[in-house]
């Protein structure tokens, strides 16, 4: 598992800057020259508390080590080249200053070791877990007790390393580290690793890693706690077993795990949100990208400022998550777990048959639930009056390019799509949709999925057309879009006027699309119309509201996959906040919402799957060979 970029940086915004080696001297016996230039360049930083600052003394660092190459300062240089690279968002390049500090016989054994510890966080962003643990394990004892975000930045990278390398222990005991440090996203995030993990304890681990825990008053006491009572009662040992739950009683009532209860009864608390995802197993990703749209609705505006306020994102509220361990048969049980809580509403799964197992299950036990599932029009026996479908299918999207380019005037189409299912289907879709509208498709070619070489294929694209439609991912959108602007099919807006070629308006799904697309693709893809359900627009107040607080926690840029748990989240808290007070008003509201999402304007047809076109993005030219993604809401 790619290690999620929680925390890895001193976030800006939150604590002034105390890094580097602060409590270590500088060498006096080297030049003066370079010691006052990193003296000034330390201060800069260290006062300063942008990214774009960082940037620039990124550089700074690594001239004077280059400059200065024997000289004692250049170790300290390579520190803070390290730690102001990762404040920048560039791991890559932190670790490789890192790396080359690390290997100097000659430097400082105590700015070594300082470097090994952020060496550990870089190489934990790049997924490079062993290694990680590793560098972390050689610094850890120059970690800043004093410093909240430098002990959350370890700790998340030492959690996810080692849960990635299969070190569940060890695991549980960083994340529950880092909870009480982390931000009230980051908090929640934590917690549900430790619950998923705190299961997969081997028997034999349980007592030392209980054992490894602190105070015993956060969440991996909690859960690793109530496992050691079970076990030391299954051994007829009562007395430690009652011992053992007193210890984690209040942490578990500060986390609202009650026992022996049946939560909120019927109605369920209103303050009380359950998640069902794949934390583990094969969809393990895909579930730690929801899990953060969720975390973030449940605590990131637990102080709700005034743009947070004025777009009317969620209150915080009690998140609950359960790991349906990528398979369907645990669907079904995690919603008798969240709903003996008393959860209101249940986000998720996102797997069909969990769905639909899930589905069933929350049905009997009158819990409403949101669903993840991608193509929900295909899950027949999720029907019920208490389930929703928050994401749009791709057949959705293709459907709402097809209308928005026949309001637009565009009467023919092509279609160039994957000889596979999806561009059966989502092809499919946009053209009956196309034929619908009055529109009609003149030529349709499909090329072979795993094709990289498109030439041939776009030579038969040969009849006139207005607009091209092309159902794939983004990665593949931006390997096509040059090669049709090399077959003199140009990407233009519509009734843009060309001197050579021809123009048309190139629409796709666009899937998973990121910055990356622009900066490869935005030139061949001027005025495309893309349908991939959401980006990360800062033009756009909610969504760059929303980004800007995703990135301070995460440390990277939102999916799709995060802004519609986000949105399943903030639906159930909406219908809230409006004055349900049970499970039945809850499914009653969300019938009948108006919410204006980070995916659109959310509203539910019939049989609660999204009947509202959500969000196109428009490739717009800000300046000369420089592109970007503007929501067209």
């Amino acid at each position: 598992m790619v290690l999620v970029a929680v925390a890895l940086v001193a976030c800006p915004g939150r604590t002034k800057r105390q890094v580097g080696g602060a409590n270590i001297p500088l060498p006096t016996d080297g030049d003066k020259q370079a010691l006052q230039r990193f003296q000034e360049a330390r201060a800069r930083f260290e006062q300063d508390g942008h990214i774009t600052d960082s940037a620039t003394a990124v550089a700074q660092f690594e001239a004077i080590a280059h400059d200065y190459p024997e000289d004692p300062i250049a170790a300290h240089a390579l520190l803070y080249a390290g730690i102001s690279a990762l404040e920048a968002g560039k791991p890559e390049r932190a670790a490789g200053n890192l790396r080359e500090l690390v290997k100097d016989e000659e430097a400082n054994p105590a700015v070594v070791r300082r470097g090994q510890l952020f060496l550990g966080i870089s190489l934990g962003y790049l997924g490079k877990d062993e290694e990680a643990l590793a560098a972390l394990k050689a610094g850890a004892d120059t970690l800043d007790p004093n410093n909240p975000d430098e002990r959350a930045a370890f700790h998340a990278a030492w959690a996810e390393a080692a849960a990635a390398s299969g070190k569940v222990g060890e695991a549980v005991i960083h994340y529950d580290s880092w909870y009480p440090v982390g931000r009230a996203a980051e908090r929640a995030y934590a917690l549900a690793r430790i619950r998923t993990l705190a299961e997969q304890i081997d028997e034999r681990f349980v007592p030392e890693v209980y054992e490894k825990l602190g105070d015993k008053q956060g969440p991996g006491a909690a859960l690793v706690g109530a496992r050691l009572a079970a076990q030391l009662e299954t051994k007829g040992d009562r007395d430690r077993a009652e011992e053992i739950r007193g210890e984690i009683r209040s942490a578990r009532e500060k986390l609202g795990m009650v026992t022996g209860g049946g939560g909120g009864g019927q109605a369920g608390e209103a303050e009380k949100v359950g998640g069902i995802l794949s934390l583990s197993g094969k969809r393990n990703r895909l579930g730690d990208f929801s899990m953060r749209g969720l975390a973030l609705a449940a605590g990131t505006f637990e102080d709700i400022g005034d743009g947070a306020a004025r777009l009317g994102f969620p209150h915080p509220f009690q998140l609950s998550v359960r790991d349906d361990a990528s398979q369907g048969a645990g669907a079904a049980g995690a919603v008798d777990a969240l709903a003996a809580e008393g959860v209101i509403a249940i986000v998720g799964p996102d797997d069909g048959r969990a769905v639909e197992r899930a589905a069933r299950r929350a049905t009997e036990l009158g819990v409403p639930l949101v669903s993840l599932h991608p193509a929900a029009e295909l899950l027949k026996a999720a029907d019920s009056p208490l389930v929703f479908h928050v994401v749009h299918s791709a057949e959705q999207r293709a459907r709402s390019l097809a209308r928005h380019a026949i309001d637009a005037g565009i009467k023919d189409f092509a279609i160039f799509s994957p000889d596979n299912g999806y561009g059966r289907q989502v092809g499919g879709a946009f053209r009956a949709e196309v034929e619908r509208g009055g529109g009609q498709i003149v030529v349709e070619v499909k090329f072979k999925a795993d094709a990289t070489s498109f030439s041939g294929d776009i030579a038969r694209l040969k009849k006139p057309f207005q607009a091209l439609f092309v159902p794939v991912q983004a990665r593949s959108l931006e390997l096509i879009a040059p090669a049709l602007a090399a077959g003199n099919l140009n990407a233009r807006p519509p009734g843009e006027k060309i001197k050579q070629g021809r123009a048309i308006w190139l629409l796709s799904t666009a899937d998973l699309v990121g910055a990356g697309f622009l900066q490869s693709a935005g030139r061949y893809s001027w005025g495309a119309m893309l349908a991939p359900g959401f980006y990360p627009d800062r033009t756009d107040a909610r969504i760059a509201e929303f980004a800007a607080q995703y990135e301070k926690s995460f440390g990277r840029a939102p999916t799709a996959l995060d802004a519609y748990a986000f949105d399943a989240a903030w639906l159930i808290r909406s219908a809230v906040d409006s004055g349900a007070r049970s499970r039945r008003d809850v499914a009653s509201a969300l019938a009948t919402t108006k919410l204006v999402g980070l995916t659109g304007p959310v509203a539910f047809d019939s049989g609660h799957r999204r009947r509202d076109d959500g969000i196109l993005y428009e490739v717009v030219q800000v300046r000369a060979d420089q592109y970007e993604l503007k929501a067209r809401r």
